[in-house]
C-alpha cells in the first residue's frame, strides 16, 4: 500500500515537473504560475526559478519513492527519510495555500494538485 501512495505522489509531482519544465523552456503559460502576474512567456528570472523547481521537485519525488520503498537507492541517508517526507508534506501544504491565495483564477487549480500530493506524501509518511 505504501508503494502505491509513493507512486501516486511521484506521478503528480511528475506532472508539476513537466509543467515547470515547459515554463522554463518558454511555454506561454505565465498566467498559470508564479502568482499569475506574467501573461505569456515568463521573464528570464522566473524561467530560471522554474528550472530550479524542476530540480527540487525531482529530488522530492526521489525521496518519496525511497521512503515508500519503491527505489533502493536513496538521495539521502536512510535515517533522514522519515523527517524529509514530512518536510515535503509541509512544502506541498504551503503550495496548496499559496495557490489558493493566487490572484490568478487558473493558477488556483494547482491547489488541487498540491493538496493531492500532500495527502499522498502524508500517507507515505504514516505507512
Amino acid at each position: 500500500m505504501e508503494q502505491g501512495f509513493a507512486y501516486a505522489a511521484a506521478a503528480l509531482i511528475g506532472v508539476v515537473i513537466i509543467f515547470q519544465l515547459a515554463l522554463m523552456l518558454g511555454a506561454p503559460w505565465g498566467h498559470l504560475a508564479w502568482g499569475g502576474r506574467n501573461v505569456g512567456v515568463l521573464p528570464t528570472r522566473l524561467r530560471v526559478g522554474s528550472g530550479v523547481a524542476v530540480l527540487l521537485l525531482g529530488l522530492m519525488a526521489w525521496v518519496v519513492l525511497a521512503a515508500g520503498s519503491v527505489v533502493d537507492i536513496s538521495p539521502l541517508p536512510e535515517s533522514w527519510l522519515d523527517v524529509s517526507v514530512w518536510v515535503i508534506f509541509g512544502y506541498f501544504v504551503i503550495g496548496t495555500l499559496a495557490n489558493l491565495a493566487s490572484r490568478s483564477r487558473p493558477e488556483r487549480w494547482w491547489a488541487v494538485v498540491s493538496f493531492a500530493v500532500a495527502v499522498f506524501v502524508a500517507l507515505v509518511g504514516v505507512a
